[in-house]
Formats: structure tokens, C-alpha cells, sequence
């Protein structure tokens, strides 16, 4: 379910207003201010336009995260680093692939390949 408050945030953080972020969406103001109070859901064209607009996830809007994902604990570092780190074109990527995935037992598998390859990337820049 698309999340009112982190609409809400991402606006306020942009130093925007709600007529504002309306027009950038071509949408009407009360339009936002309904998303924003949960009155209106938007449907997937806007989440997505909403997404790209402010640089996040759909994945971060519909709070569909992996907060839920029973992982071990070297991987929980991993999964709060890709949570945090959604701004990156890469990580958005990978956390919404892995997102998709219905068993907890192919999201810590996912998760093993990212964490290669993120220290494959590390070890390339040393």
C-alpha cells in the first residue's frame, strides 16, 4: 500500500508545495493533498512518476521492503546498507529484484550474490 507519510516527507524535503509537486505530476493540488493524507491511493503510473521524480523506489513508496525477510545476521547489515542506500541506481535495482523473490530461502541467496559483488567492488578500488 503506497505510503502517505513518505510522500509527504520527500515533498517537504524538496522544499516543495503541495501545488508545486501537483504540477510536476499534472495532477491537482488537492489531488497530492489527498495522497498525502491517505485519503487517495495513487494508482501504479503515478507511484512510478512519483518514484522517478524524487529518485526512489516504487519498492520505498508501496513500503515493500525486506524488513520482513527472515535473513542471517551478516546479511542484516547488508539488507539495512540497501535499504538506506536506495538513491543508488544499482541498489534500487538489486532490492527491488529482491523484493520480487516469494521464499526467504532465494532472497538470502540473492542477497550472498550482492554481497560478493559488493566486495568484489571494494577489493577493485583498494
Amino acid at each position: 500500500m503506497f505510503n502517505a507519510n513518505k510522500l509527504s516527507y520527500l515533498r517537504k524535503k524538496e522544499k516543495m508545495s503541495q501545488e508545486q509537486l501537483a504540477n510536476k505530476l499534472n495532477i491537482s493540488p488537492s489531488t497530492v493533498g489527498m495522497y498525502e493524507t491517505a485519503k487517495r491511493q495513487p494508482d501504479n503510473e503515478m507511484v512510478t512518476k512519483i518514484a522517478n521524480l524524487f529518485n526512489v523506489s516504487t519498492d520505498y513508496l508501496l513500503d515493500n521492503d525486506l524488513k520482513d525477510v527472515n535473513v542471517s545476521e551478516d546479511n542484516k547489515k547488508l539488507v539495512q546498507s540497501l535499504a538506506e542506500g536506495l538513491t543508488n541506481p544499482l541498489n534500487k535495482a538489486l532490492y527491488s529484484k529482491a523484493s520480487e523473490l516469494k521464499n526467504d530461502r532465494d532472497k538470502e541467496a540473492v542477497l550472498k550474490v550482492i554481497e560478493a559483488f559488493i566486495n568484489d567492488v571494494d577489493n577493485r578500488d583498494n
